[in-house]
């Protein structure tokens, strides 16, 4: 299931930011698709803009900040279901 797009990346955080079409949650397991290649993530944990951990991403509208290798902007998430 589709779940978000790659947005950008706060190195001073070491998070990347996701614009997100669907739900997802801490925990879920994760296919980052990219053009360098894909690869499977179990998210281990998300931030709010404000910083404050939280354990889901309610849906379309949001944005989020989640732990990604550097390099994958313009890469879109799944959650395997």
């Amino acid at each position: 299931l589709y779940v978000g797009d790659v947005l950008g990346r706060d190195a001073a955080r070491c998070l990347t930011e996701v614009e997100v079409k669907n739900r997802f949650s801490v925990g879920d397991c994760l296919e980052v698709i990219h053009p360098s290649g894909n690869s499977e993530i179990v998210l281990e944990r998300m931030e709010n803009a404000e910083g404050t951990a939280i354990p889901v991403a309610p849906g379309n509208g949001h944005r989020v900040w989640i732990p990604l290798p550097e390099g994958l902007q313009g890469a879109m998430l799944a959650r395997f279901v």
